[in-house]
């Protein structure tokens, strides 16, 4: 960690943590107290014992100062991972803080937050997220929905708590994906912003935060803040009106991916807003490096091939070839440039082969070979840049997700999505484009050690599926006498254990043996082999019961599958063009030796996928009717839930009836296998839980408007009155800036409208 303090004269100072602006004297007690205030305020005791409050991050003690001087907070626990800015805030910044670390009311935990509340018992009445914005994919595990929750685990259900964001100008879809992220877990999340002098001043726009509770936090609970304690030089008075967004921001997050360890899409949200290309800053003054070469003016000269690539990306890149310079023989590393020259300019081929000549004829001499040796590393670098622009994301590493996960076990004929699971997958694919490859499965981390891989190279916990089967292909047929819906094998039938290789989607499993799973709750699933769909059970070896294997079902599905296979037959081919680049740098970089390994399991994930469109074959279609039953709710292929309270199971001849009790089968009714009814619990129970997520952000989302839409009218009647008593032009606060009255009721005008339109269509 890199923390440099900018002295602007004898009495202000700024705080810099890699780069990064943290705070400035001048003004942060601006960002401090209107982040821990309203926190502070909206938090109601459950006791006589006052509030507790737990800050993660926020080692300078600014944020504590705050809570230690608002009346009521009996204890703080501070969470921060880094023993040099805690010491800091003991030293040099103790006169900012107020000398706040040494309070009898608070304890210093120097460790990971992460691990702090996973230990956790206690709840807090006020939670502060004051962490620095993430520059690695490490520093956003704080940022993803399992860390929220874990923070809605330990938030008392009347406490408040208040996150550090992101702008909402400049970064509007890493601002975005970061409330969806926090309502993805039932939390509620009010976004205000805040404009900062010194974070405007470095180009980091108006900032937010995130006001979070367990109840509906609305616009008017920033409106009508009682503070206690004067602030010094936030209006809190004023801060509701950087609550305000207009619709089409608003709109903004429907279509933002949630972050998640699963889904790590939050640093390339933040790291490619479509901003202007960093200028490029001098990487070597190494006198290692001859001067009569500017290298500087080289790396100028390379194009940037992706909009998500920078001129840093560039350097990083020169800084880790330089880096193996000294460790190299030179000779067999020219003779191996010198394989793969065809296509370098002919003026540098000239170079490379004078080169050879020299170290033909002459023993390396150091002070004397400086020159050649930077043009030796200026060649390098070309080879690689060369290489870059015909596989990019290999050479930086980059990617976002791809074609993202859904829930295909029911509502497929509308095309994929469904849970809420599914939802946070389709919207990552929906804005990522191609599904690229970003995780360690395929090169390291699972793909051929037993662990489930999707993908994007994420890798599962190991997953075994048991059951009868016959060979060479699953057959099933009704038992003579069975109880009704009780299916058994074939006499031939033998137990089967194959291991989930693959992660097709949220729901979409496919087994080392090519067989499709689509898993319905924890113990439910469907099985698709051959041209059969089977109802099956982790707790029974035998299927349930045989389901009409819908032809629609089946095209999705080998649709899914093929997309896949397409994704990984470009991205192994990506590669491949990259080995032949860079392939003889392999003994210099064992990034490019795991490139072979994830090339080669990429190859093999096709040949696995392309086993599971085999024996996913196409059913023929039955004579059953396909008419859904009128008022039904389908909760999976096949299976819907009639108003009466059965269950309408659709199988290959016929459809048969069940309420739990008993199975109707045209006019025989015999009892229910418990199998069965267990298993259309378990999904109703599951679907019920998803259904009451979704409602209850629909009613969040109903009440935001409504409470929006008072807000506007307020503003409306507000603005026109003063633009009668003092002109049109006179200059009226709107949102976080001051605009003429005439300009004010214009814009308010316009969100009414959008608003009104919003309710209608909710």
């Amino acid at each position: 960690m890199n923390i440099h303090i900018d002295h602007h004269d004898a009495r202000d100072f700024s705080l810099n943590i890699n780069g990064d602006l943290q705070f400035d004297s001048r003004d942060e007690a601006l960002y401090h107290e209107s982040m821990a205030l309203p926190a502070l305020c909206l938090a109601k005791p459950d006791s006589e014992d006052g509030l507790r409050v737990l800050i993660c991050g926020g080692g300078d003690g600014l944020a504590l100062r705050e809570c230690l001087r608002y009346p009521g907070v009996s204890h703080v626990d501070l969470v921060d991972y880094s023993p040099e800015v805690l010491n800091l805030a003991g030293g040099e910044l103790s006169e900012l803080n107020r000398h706040s670390l040494k309070d009898s009311r608070v304890t210093i935990h120097l460790m990971n937050s992460i691990e702090f509340l996973e230990q956790c018992s206690a709840l807090y009445n006020v939670i502060l997220c004051d962490f620095t914005v993430p520059r690695t994919q490490e520093d956003t595990a704080v940022y993803t929905r399992e860390w929220y929750d874990l923070l809605k685990s330990v938030l008392h259900p009347d406490g408040a708590a208040c996150v550090n964001g992101v702008s909402p100008r400049v970064t509007p879809a890493a601002f975005w994906s970061l409330r969806r992220t926090i309502r993805y877990t039932g939390l509620s999340a009010l976004p205000y912003r805040v404009c900062i002098p010194s974070f405007r001043g470095q180009g980091y726009g108006e900032w937010a935060f995130f006001l979070v509770a367990h109840r509906a936090l609305t616009q008017q609970n920033l409106r009508f803040l009682a503070c206690p304690v004067t602030t010094r030089q936030a209006d809190l008075t004023r801060l509701w009106r950087g609550s305000r967004f207009a619709r089409n921001e608003r709109m903004l997050e429907a279509h933002m991916p949630v972050h998640s360890i699963r889904n790590t899409v939050f640093l390339d949200l933040l790291l490619n807003p479509e901003m202007e290309i960093p200028s490029l800053v001098p990487i070597y003054t190494d006198d290692v490096l001859s001067p009569g070469y500017d290298l500087n003016s080289l790396l100028r000269r390379i194009p940037v091939q992706q909009s998500c690539h920078t001129r840093e990306m560039i350097e990083t890149l020169a800084r880790h070839v330089v880096g193996s310079l000294r460790s190299f023989d030179l000779r067999q590393l020219l003779n191996s440039i010198l394989k793969k020259a065809a296509g370098l300019p002919a003026e540098l081929l000239q170079e490379l082969k004078a080169l050879s000549v020299y170290l033909n004829e002459h023993s390396p001499d150091l002070d004397r070979f400086r020159s050649w040796g930077y043009k030796v590393f200026a060649a390098l670098v070309i080879t690689m840049v060369i290489a870059n622009t015909i596989a990019p994301d290999n050479a930086f590493a980059k990617g976002n997700a791809g074609l993202g996960h859904a829930s295909i076990s029911r509502g497929y004929a509308g095309g994929f999505g469904g849970g809420r699971g599914g939802a946070e997958a389709v919207s990552a694919g929906a804005n990522a484009g191609s599904g690229h490859i970003s995780g360690s499965g395929y090169r390291s981390g699972g793909w051929g050690l037993g662990r489930p891989t999707d993908i994007y190279g994420n890798t599962y916990s190991p997953r075994i599926f048991i059951f009868h089967s016959s060979y060479p292909t699953h057959s099933y047929t009704q038992a003579s006498g069975a109880r009704a819906g009780n299916i058994n094998p074939q006499q031939n039938g033998q137990k089967e254990q194959h291991k989930v290789l693959f992660v097709a989607d949220d729901d979409m499993l496919v087994l080392d043996n090519g067989d499709v799973v689509l898993t319905l709750s924890n113990d439910a699933y469907l099985l698709l082999s051959g041209g059969d769909l089977l109802l099956m059970s982790s707790n029974s070896i035998d299927p349930l019961l045989t389901m009409y294997p819908d032809p629609n079902l089946f095209k999705t599905i080998r649709t899914q599958i093929n997309a896949q296979i397409l994704s990984a037959t470009q991205q192994s081919q990506m590669r491949r063009d990259w080995l032949d680049w860079v392939g003889w740098t392999s003994a210099l970089f064992p990034i490019v030796q795991s490139d072979r390994n994830e090339m080669r399991n990429l190859n093999d994930l096709i040949v696995k996928l392309n086993l599971a469109q085999s024996r996913l074959q196409m059913p023929s279609p039955l004579a059953v009717s396909a008419v859904e039953p009128v008022g039904s709710v389908e909760l999976f292929a096949g299976a819907y839930l009639l108003p009466d309270g059965n269950v309408a199971l659709r199988t290959p001849k016929r459809w048969i009836y069940t309420a739990g009790k008993t199975i109707i089968d045209g006019k025989t009714i015999k009892p229910c296998p418990k199998e069965i009814s267990s298993l259309l619990l378990g999904v109703m129970k599951k679907l019920q839980k998803e259904f009451d997520a979704d409602l209850k952000e629909e009613q969040i989302n109903i009440m935001d408007l409504q409470q929006e839409n008072v807000s506007l009218k307020k503003d409306m009647n507000e603005y026109q009155s003063l633009a009668f008593s003092n002109g049109y032009s006179y200059e009226v606060d709107y949102g976080t800036s001051t605009v003429s009255a005439s300009r004010a009721i214009e814009l308010t005008t316009t969100d009414l409208l959008r608003n009104e339109a919003d309710m209608i269509t909710a």
